[in-house]
């Protein structure tokens, strides 16, 4: 009976993320720190939002937003990844 903080933020906040660049281990992972995400969410010009998930609840993240998640003690979570490309096929020739 947990909760998660998800804080979200769209592709457009890339440029104000200190992202991880793109040959290191990481290269999807930002350096920004917490406060830093939050100032974001309050910033209006750029998309970003600041959400708290209870039991039962489902979020939807889209391809490419950055989000940072914290759980509360207790908290059991399921994640689960898609691809939103089409499967290949033999025929594909």
């Amino acid at each position: 009976a947990g909760s998660k903080r998800v804080l979200l933020a769209s592709p457009l906040a890339t440029p104000h993320l200190s992202a991880n660049a793109l040959f290191e281990e990481a290269p999807h992972h930002s350096l920004a720190t917490p406060e830093a995400l939050a100032a974001l969410v309050a910033d209006p010009s750029v998309p970003a939002y600041d959400v708290t998930l209870g039991p039962g609840d489902v979020l939807f993240i889209p391809n490419g937003w950055w989000h940072r998640v914290t759980s509360t003690r207790g908290t059991v979570a399921v994640n689960c990844w898609f691809s939103s490309q089409p499967p290949l096929s033999d025929d594909a020739a």
